[in-house]
């Protein structure tokens, strides 16, 4: 029988997953402490890449000091002009978190964020507002009126298109928690008939995530499995005080939510965002807070994003206590690559022969120094034989060939146009790889093949033009899952957490993977890197 989230904070195991992640942080930062980690590099990264670890240290039940970090975001956001509302917003939690609440940096982006970098700055706005923050401009009923307003007809929410997407249906949900539940006082009041559109409308999308769920327990956002999406419905769920690991809407195949983003945690305890990739920093830091998230819903404390009373303005004293499934691919996909070097001559025969005679002269070795007992011969073989099975299972081909073998096309029925483009990074991102124009490659015509996705092309594209291109790639049934992470060496996350690469066909966003959209003759395809999800693109 599956235990309930209570009985797993009871038995420390969630706080064993929050102590692991806490020790990567400190191993990385070498730091001693928690309170060392923040007064170090957590205060050095402020208002760049520290926020969502101060939000959740708040919140985490250990009293901190955040002084020396709240000096340093103020003085960061003194020095800077912050343009994303969304940015703003983020930076406001992270003020009134670390103790702050009377910055008058709350109150300017109160008035000048909401509504202004769509769906995403409603629901960060409604999450100032459930603190008790006020807004000259909106009030959170009038804020929740604009979230229904833009619910799709599946039941969840996404950034565009018509389909909803699972990390912005979670967020949604999050922001909703505290006119849902009727176990806690929300900070502010709304009339009964909003509340009960939002608590009709928090029930549809619920039953949308859990048709949404996978096997693994987890969840996917464009196609591709990811921690992220776990964590954000973690999160969602801990904050309407859901039982993630009990409630039958939530357990596929005997796996929950957290069965689905455990899978993501790597040996040193951080989390990638894709199986089989590295650790990333923004998976591990939103598995955090989701953990934390879930741990305080244990002990009947209250929404994430909520902050407790006890943060106020004045300094902490110390701690009191220290604490798409897909293989990540470096090459444009997954391919099955052919079993030849580069002279004609089969590598793998060249490496069988390597290993017979290296074999051989292992036998000669301990034949002449005397060690001649037949388990000894044994184990060269047994090596020898690992090495071959390891050659058998294993492709390898060179750059050269690789870009080279583009191939001739069958059952052609027209042609496509292809245009890759990162003007939104320039002068941001700091990368060699970045032209000045912007354009990675012009629009360029493809031949389109029955079938063929906007994924097919954009590989066809990257070995045409030699153009880097980091993806994964898995076939699940007739459907090829495809992530683009980073292409020309400017991957997702490097303007920011918004940021990263996007598709348009025709003009619009689709809202779902590229692997997934099945491509018509004389349709336009656009890769854009975007550092706001998409709405600071023309």
């Amino acid at each position: 029988m599956t235990p309930s989230f209570l009985s797993f904070a009871r038995d420390g195991d969630i706080s064993a997953v929050i102590g692991s992640i806490t020790d990567y942080n400190l191993k990385s930062n070498s730091a001693a402490s928690v309170q060392q980690w923040i007064d170090g590099s957590l205060t050095d990264g402020a208002g760049v890449s520290s926020e969502w670890y101060i939000i959740a240290l708040s919140q985490s039940g250990v009293t901190y000091d955040f002084t020396a970090y709240a000096d340093a975001l103020d003085a960061y956001l003194a020095a800077n002009t912050v343009r994303s509302a969304t940015e703003r917003q983020r930076f406001a939690l992270a003020l009134a978190a670390a103790g702050r609440r009377d910055d008058s940096y709350i109150t300017s982006t109160l008035g000048d964020s909401i509504g202004e970098l769509g769906i995403m700055s409603y629901i960060w706005g409604l999450q100032l507002l459930n603190n008790g923050f006020q807004s000259e401009k909106f009030t959170a009923g009038e804020v929740i009126t604009e979230l229904l307003s833009r619910r799709l007809n599946d039941g969840g929410w996404a950034i565009r298109g018509e389909i909803s997407d699972v990390d912005v249906t979670a967020m949604a949900l999050s922001a909703l928690a505290p006119y849902y539940r009727t176990d806690i006082v929300a900070a502010q009041t709304i009339s009964d008939e909003t509340r009960n559109e939002a608590v009709s409308a928090v029930d549809g999308a619920l039953a949308l995530l859990s048709s949404r769920q996978l096997g693994s327990g987890g969840f996917a956002s464009y196609g591709a499995e990811n921690a992220e999406s776990s964590a954000q419905v973690i999160t969602a769920l801990s904050a309407l005080g859901i039982d993630v690991l009990s409630d039958a809407r939530f357990i596929k195949d005997s796996s929950s939510p957290i069965d689905g983003m455990l899978d993501f945690q790597l040996s040193d305890g951080s989390f990638c965002h894709i199986s089989g990739g590295e650790s990333n920093h923004t998976a591990t830091v939103q598995c955090y807070y989701a953990l934390i998230a879930l741990k305080r819903a244990g002990k009947g404390d209250g929404p994430l994003f909520i902050l407790d009373s006890n943060t106020d303005t004045a300094p902490k004293t110390s701690e009191t206590a220290v604490h798409n499934a897909m293989d990540a691919q470096t090459s444009p996909a997954s391919e099955t690559a052919p079993d030849r070097a580069s002279d004609g001559i089969s590598y793998k025969i060249i490496a069988y022969i390597a290993i017979a005679a290296a074999a051989m002269l292992s036998c000669v070795i301990l034949f002449a120094v005397k060690k001649r007992g037949f388990k000894n011969y044994i184990f060269v073989i047994v090596i020898a034989g690992a090495a071959a099975c390891f050659i058998a299972l294993t492709d390898f081909e060179s750059a050269e060939h690789y870009y080279s073998k583009t191939g001739e096309k069958d059952n052609i029925i027209g042609s496509v146009s292809l245009t890759i483009r990162c003007d939104r990074a320039v002068g941001v991102c700091d990368s060699e790889y970045i032209p000045e124009s912007g354009e990675i490659l012009p629009v360029t015509e493809f031949a389109l093949s029955e079938g063929e996705t906007v994924y097919d092309i954009l590989v066809e594209a990257a070995k045409t033009y030699a153009i880097q291109l980091e993806s994964s790639g898995a076939v699940s049934g007739s459907a090829k899952l495809a992530y683009i992470s980073g292409i020309n060496y400017l991957y997702e996350f490097d303007g920011g957490d918004l940021s990263g690469w996007i598709y348009r066909v025709n003009g619009e966003i689709p809202s779902f993977g590229c692997g997934d959209y099945t491509l018509s003759d004389g349709d336009a395809v656009e890769w854009l890197y975007t550092l706001e999800l998409g709405e600071d693109l023309d």
